[in-house]
């Protein structure tokens, strides 16, 4: 699995607002490969970035997702973060060897 951790570039907010919906067709069409999604929250209670958890083949794949989120050709994102993460323990999802 791979962790996409987004940060939104500064004074971005309204197109976040604008570009919703086409962001989230794309997550809701990612199917299966996401396991987790969702924004990451300021201390202004608005959405600053975004977190991801995909089950994906590898990096390359985790990369090519990324690269084709609505948000990534906006510009939203100030910084993409990509790193392979394995589940140990916590609910919801079963342990990998």
């Amino acid at each position: 699995m791979f962790a996409v951790h987004c940060r939104d570039n500064a004074s971005m907010e309204q197109v976040r607002l604008n570009n919703r919906p086409a962001h989230l067709e794309y997550i809701k069409g990612s199917g299966s490969s996401i396991v987790a999604a969702g924004p990451l929250i300021g201390p202004d209670g608005h959405a600053v970035g975004g977190f991801f958890l995909l089950d994906v083949a590898n990096l390359a794949a985790a990369e090519d997702w990324a690269a084709k989120d609505p948000f990534r050709a906006l510009e939203l994102y100030g910084s993409v973060e990509i790193q392979e993460w394995k589940y140990v323990f916590g609910s919801g999802l079963e342990p990998r060897p």
